[in-house]
């Protein structure tokens, strides 16, 4: 019994051991599994990072070609842009080769301008088109930002010299394609005026000649012949646009026309665009303008107006380019370092444009190239001259009587109550080149002896840059300050005639006292420079200019 005992609590040792032992190796093989489920886990994890960071080297290596493409793309463009710079400046350089003029000779005026360049009716030139001293704003916006429209921005205006843009997007004639031909098909038989160059309004040359009040008649298609062939740098201007009243046949002023073709609607090609809409009065600028305030213009290449002021305008450009010379009218006076190149009223910009730009920014006007679709605003009395480029120009503007707070509140067309006409007068009389006004002044001829030195000097200088010799009778046609020049020495003559200060003899041997002599030398010098001067065969009259002797200069 006792060895049974033993023997089965051995065996029951042993199957207890078997049984925890059992228990261990199926807790390990658990266990086992367990963590072959872990590392299965872990290599999945392991692959699809793997994965993951592959997807990300090739998204990565895709992002870092393309930035090399578009570095590419751009140095592509940048380059591209560098080589045309410099051809476009090769271009200009062989222009100007092609331009240069041994002595004694003048090139062909660039009429058509294919190159898009500047003239001075002889020879063409470059200007800085970059730059623009003016404001720039679209227009609609910077009205709608002020909150007014036609009369109520009264008061509200720029202060100074403002380029505006989007004001001419409906006018008719900004969706034509101008030509000389075109012109002459649509109006060739409208009667305008033309005025000479020395005549316009901007020079005043011919508002110093007693009686004179308009222009010479011709229709359309002639002047288009004398713009395009005969290089006229005149310009026919219109500031009535066919206004007559038709009850009363009256102008603006009250007056009756007196045979204006400008007042009649049927004889005016400002008149005749406005009622066909190619050009119109842009809605935020609606209201009265001054008398004689409408300004229409069709004008050649290298035509312009000389340095003038009036009060506040604007104009709008349906063809062609027009590069403008502004100046403050409490900075314009003999002291500029500029003045005696400009002249104000007397040198139309052709003859100084070129000059002038090459002075510092310090001491030059302001300067900005109008291009169609640009609508220029002048406050009142700013200076300005202008200088045309391509075929020719077609602009329109107005005065409107709300530019001017005063004129306004008065109520009236009473010029005295026009601001900027007054400012305008009033910087007129500080110029030294204020022909009409010396001439009312004057008590002896040596009173304009000023005036004729500068005007002389200034077609010397001319003379000069064009190297050619002012004896050289073969050369085609006189600059724009020889012009000037003429017109305004022979105008001074006749106006100190009609005042009985001298009388004028056209031979040395009538000379009877010094004023007569230093009057006939003034007259000698005009034709030594321009001998063809319509200026000076009007007021003086054809067969004593012809009978004239020019100086030896």
């Amino acid at each position: 019994m006792a060895k049974s005992g033993v023997i089965v609590a051995v065996v029951g040792g042993i199957v207890v051991s078997l049984t925890l032992f059992s228990m261990f190796v199926l807790h390990d093989m658990n266990a086992l599994e367990q963590a072959e489920g872990h590392l299965h886990q872990l290599q999945r994890q392991a692959e699809e990072c793997t994965q993951r960071a592959g997807a990300r080297e090739k998204q990565l290596s895709s992002t870092v070609e393309s930035l090399k493409s578009k570095r590419n793309d751009v140095c592509q463009k940048q380059s591209t842009a560098l080589v045309q710079a410099l051809q476009g400046e090769v271009e200009k350089l062989s222009r100007r080769l092609e331009a240069t003029t041994a002595p004694g000779e003048s090139s062909d005026s660039a009429r058509d301008n294919p190159q898009g360049r500047w003239t001075d009716g002889k020879s063409s030139f470059d200007l800085p088109e970059h730059i623009c001293d003016f404001e720039r704003f679209n227009g609609p916006e910077w009205f709608k930002k002020q909150g007014c429209s036609g009369e109520t921005c009264s008061g509200k205006m720029p202060t100074k010299p403002t380029v505006f843009t989007g004001m001419m997007d409906d006018w008719g004639g900004m969706q034509m394609n101008w030509t000389y031909e075109m012109m002459a098909d649509m109006y060739g038989s409208v009667h305008i005026e033309l005025f000479d160059e020395w005549e316009q309004a901007g020079g005043v040359l011919g508002y110093a000649v007693a009686g004179k009040s308009g222009g010479s008649a011709f229709q359309v298609r002639d002047v288009v012949r004398k713009f395009r062939d005969e290089h006229f740098m005149g310009e026919h201007e219109d500031f009535y646009c066919g206004a007559v009243d038709s009850k009363t046949n009256k102008d603006r002023n009250g007056s009756p026309p007196h045979g204006r073709v400008s007042v009649d609607c049927k004889m005016s090609l400002c008149c005749q665009m406005k009622g066909a809409g190619i050009i119109k009065v842009p809605k935020w600028l609606e209201g009265d303008s001054f008398p004689t305030g409408e300004s229409f213009s069709f004008s050649p290449s290298g035509g312009g107006f000389a340095m003038h002021a009036h009060s506040a305008a604007w104009l709008g450009l349906v063809h062609g380019e027009k590069a403008w010379f502004v100046e403050d009218p409490t900075k314009i006076d003999p002291s500029r370092p500029y003045y005696d190149k400009v002249l104000p009223q007397i040198l139309n910009a052709r003859g100084f444009a070129k000059q002038v730009m090459q002075l510092p920014v310090a001491k030059r006007p302001w300067f900005c190239v109008q291009r169609k679709g640009d609508l220029l605003y002048l406050p009142d009395a700013w200076w300005h001259a202008t200088l045309n480029r391509g075929d020719f120009s077609l602009a329109f503007g107005t005065k409107p009587t709300w530019f001017n707070t005063e004129f306004k509140k008065a109520g009236s067309v009473d010029a005295r109550y026009n601001k900027g006409d007054v400012i305008a007068s009033e910087t007129v009389k500080k110029q030294s080149t204020a022909l009409a006004l010396k001439i009312e002044k004057a008590t002896t001829v040596k009173d304009l002896s000023q005036l004729a030195t500068l005007v002389i000097d200034a077609t010397r200088q001319e003379l000069s840059r064009e190297r050619v010799s002012p004896n050289d009778r073969d050369r085609s046609r006189a600059g724009g300050n020889a012009v000037a020049a003429a017109a305004t020495l022979c105008i001074a003559a006749k106006g100190l005639e009609r005042r009985n200060i001298v009388r004028i003899n056209t031979a040395p041997w009538q000379v009877k006292n010094e004023d007569e002599a230093l009057l006939l030398d003034w007259l000698r010098n005009a034709k030594a420079y321009n001998k063809d001067s319509s200026a000076c065969k009007e007021v003086l009259g054809a067969e004593r200019w012809d009978k004239l002797t020019p100086a030896p200069v």
